[in-house]
């Protein structure tokens, strides 16, 4: 850009031929509108998104007068004589992020030809003025500085880092597209949307966060200080996702549809991505949001296994979840609405930290809260109506209890059967590949292997707080130890079973489930007609337990049987079944070992399985084959020391060579 000031500016009537109309040479005028342009045209890009904008426009009568207006302003702004000088068009450039070569050696030549320095360096970017530091040099890398409202400086990274950061967070964190969506500059009523794929997304955060680098700070060389809440991590990236029940009667808007063009602009799915665009933008002040029927290309198998794996971290990552309930006016009736009925919300409503209920017309069900609906008591008594969720389990942190998020799982409804697991995934932080067609029990099998894989600590064993189920259902009696279903949990019970360290891990093998097992021998009826008699120290108070199944199944239906577990009466001959005598055993799986490795903790609160074996089989060995009985309730008991009646706590210790005078044994079992 060239100047004019005293004499200079009054002799435009003795301009030289190589001059323009403003006064201005050609060359810097070609250079100063170069630079220009790549100012503007972002701009114009990011108002209207997919603009085209031309570099070959030619320089008419209007780019002529902006020259000259430019050359006037900046003439009144500078003190009589200072001298003309073309100020440094290529920092510019730099500051719009441009890197074309030949612009630069362009703008280069242009200052060459253009006079003597002005004694104040200065140069204006979308209307900002800064200072060129006198030290700043092109061999310095560029950097940028993060404080805190205390002036504190949190971090500090050159712009090239900052850029790789971004890019990492984009291409790892956020979801593979999003919607881009702000107010018309036509019309401030209507919303202008876009559909854009992690790149676009990454090239525009940065080129929003370079644009915002205006004004370098005047003491650190080559440095920008920008407030904390700049970050572009933080600031620039922050989407609405929605969560919300597919319509019934209505097509949604897919993302075949989009990208073909094939929108009915009139249909009910498409006035919802419409209004959970504008909601988003109105309601939560952001600009890019999430909506699966949109966003996901289901035509791509690959996209979808990723997709799916990675929706609970795309949920928790949201800046606000906005939940549409489409069967609701107001909250008296949110109970009813069919969104608390499916199997995917429910990880939708525990993953955000936000989240933000709208009736069926998108008006907020609540307003006093800008952000979190779980926190409105109201609302926490209308959610624990329709789902059984308390509000004690409605707010993060928590350590979520296997058993309990299964018994909410256990009613949900599903499109596809394997999305009764699929769905729980992210519930239980553990990840596994998609492959539909592989069916319920075998999704929900491997879900189970993944739980116990990934969990190593005691609260893994509220894998085993189930029953055979809630009806008499072949899918829901296991006759392994771990269930075949979410509805084994209905009848879960909550108590509050002792739990140590685990003894050893457990492994899912094909010969069943590699665990030890602390086992007590019972004496099973159907009433009380001996008195009980422990074998050795340790007694339990008498269980009643029902068997699911048909009449004939192990003892008649659902008649209860009763058990008295270490009972004199173990040891006397089997019962008769199928004409064959059976021994009946329990097996206590919440048991641990002592730091010395030489006594065994026998809890006093056990929980438990029941198993019935031949009674050829004196002693059980690790092979030993053993029949699971199904009962409706888990197993669960008080275990306490007839010596110690006082005792109360969660284990006693006895040592590993006392466990037979007890009426007990230590195994290791594949069951």
């Amino acid at each position: 850009m060239a100047q004019a000031t005293g004499a200079n500016a009054e002799a435009s009537d003795g301009r030289s031929d190589d001059q323009g109309p403003s006064g201005l040479t050609n060359e810097v005028q070609i250079g100063l509108l170069t630079a220009l342009r790549k100012v503007i045209i972002p701009l114009v890009e990011t108002a209207v998104p997919n603009s085209k904008c031309l570099d070959d426009v030619p320089m008419g009568h209007e780019a002529v007068g902006l020259l000259i207006a430019l050359q006037k302003y900046i003439t009144s702004v500078i003190q009589d004589g200072t001298k003309t000088r073309v100020v440094d068009l290529t920092e510019m450039c730099e500051k719009a992020d441009v890197h074309d070569k030949r612009l630069k050696k362009e703008l280069v030549a242009a200052e060459d030809g253009g006079g003597d320095s002005l004694n104040t360096p200065t140069a204006i970017l979308n209307g900002n003025t800064y200072l060129h530091p006198e030290n700043s040099t092109s061999d310095v890398e560029e950097k940028v500085i993060f404080r805190n409202p205390n002036g504190v400086d949190v971090e500090s990274c050159t712009l090239k880092e900052m850029s790789t950061r971004l890019q990492r967070h984009v291409f790892n964190t956020l979801p593979i597209r999003l919607l881009y969506f702000r107010k018309s500059d036509l019309d401030r009523s209507k919303l202008e949307i876009s559909l854009l794929e992690r790149g676009e997304v990454y090239s525009y955060i940065e080129k929003i966060f370079r644009r915002s680098l205006v004004t370098r700070h005047e003491d650190i060389p080559a440095a920008y200080v920008l407030p904390e809440e700049e970050h572009p991590i933080f600031s620039t990236s922050r989407y609405a996702i929605l969560s919300h029940t597919w319509l019934r009667s209505s097509p949604e808007v897919t993302y075949d549809a989009w990208r073909n063009g094939h929108l009915e602009l009139s249909q009910e799915g498409y006035r919802k991505l419409v209004n959970f665009c504008r909601v988003a933008e109105a309601d939560h002040e952001v600009n890019f949001g999430w909506m699966d029927t949109v966003c996901i290309d289901k035509s791509s198998s690959s996209e979808l296994d990723e997709s799916i794996r990675s929706m609970y971290k795309w949920y928790e990552k949201a800046e606000i979840c906005i939940t549409q309930l489409a069967d609701t006016s107001s909250i008296d009736d949110m109970a009813n609405d069919r969104w608390f009925t499916r199997g995917w919300t429910l990880q939708e409503f525990f993953a955000p930290d936000y989240l933000k209920f709208y009736n069926r017309d998108w008006n907020q069900l609540d307003g006093r809260d800008k952000y979190n609906d779980r926190q409105h008591r109201n609302i926490q008594q209308r959610i624990q109506q329709a789902t059984g969720i308390s509000s004690l389990h409605m707010n993060p942190p928590m350590i979520l209890s296997i058993s309990l998020a299964m018994q909410w799982a256990a009613t949900r409804q599903v499109t596809r059967g394997e999305d009764i697991a699929y769905s729980l995934m992210g519930l239980f932080n553990v990840n596994m590949s998609i492959a539909y067609g592989e069916g319920a029990l075998r999704a929900f099998s491997r879900l189970v292997q993944e739980i116990l894989n990934t969990r190593g600590d005691k609260y893994v064993l509220d894998i085993f707080n189930y029953g055979g189920g809630h009806a008499a259902d072949e899918h829901l009696v296991s006759g392994n130890l771990l269930p075949l279903t979410p509805k084994a949990y209905l009848d879960r019970c909550d108590f509050k079973f002792s739990m140590g360290p685990l003894i050893e891990p457990l492994v899912l093998t094909h010969l069943g489930l590699r665990i030890p097992v602390l086992l007590l021998p019972a004496a099973p009826g159907l009433s009380w007609k001996t008195k009980y008699i422990p074998v050795g120290h340790y007694l339990t108070n008498p269980i009643t337990y029902t068997i699911p199944g048909a009449a004939g199944d192990i003892w008649g239906g659902k008649r209860p049987v009763c058990l008295n577990i270490l009972d004199v009466a173990s040891k006397k001959p089997a019962f008769q079944f199928k004409k064959k005598g059976w021994k009946c055993i329990v097996a206590v799986l919440n048991f641990t070992t002592a730091p010395d490795d030489m006594n065994i903790c026998i809890p006093s609160k056990c929980l438990a399985a029941i198993y019935m074996y031949d009674q050829a089989m004196v002693q059980i060995k690790s092979t030993t084959e053993m029949t699971k009985i199904p009962t409706k309730n888990p197993i669960t008991f008080n275990l306490r020391n007839k010596t110690m009646p006082n005792f109360d706590q969660d284990f006693y210790t006895v040592r590993r060579s006392e466990l037979a005078r007890h009426g007990m044994q230590f195994l290791t079992m594949y069951l």
